[in-house]
């Protein structure tokens, strides 16, 4: 029996852990690495925190955006 399963490009995951998020930042390029409720760590920019809401690729495990 084969069985299939069809997984979304993108999912919404909350950010559990990173660095305090940093004032005027969201006009620099530069990332941090942040946990998600998943455990994936992923490099997002500086001006998110912890408990904010992200989406993310499900083929590369990359930040998109905040959600």
């Amino acid at each position: 029996v084969v069985i299939g399963i069809e997984i979304p490009p993108t999912v919404v995951l909350e950010v559990i852990e990173c660095a305090p998020g940093i004032k005027g930042a969201s006009a620099s390029a530069r990332t941090k690495p942040a946990t998600l409720a998943t455990g994936l760590v992923v490099q997002v920019p500086e001006y998110l925190e912890q408990g904010d809401s992200i989406k993310v690729n499900t083929e590369t495990g990359g930040f998109m955006s905040r959600a």
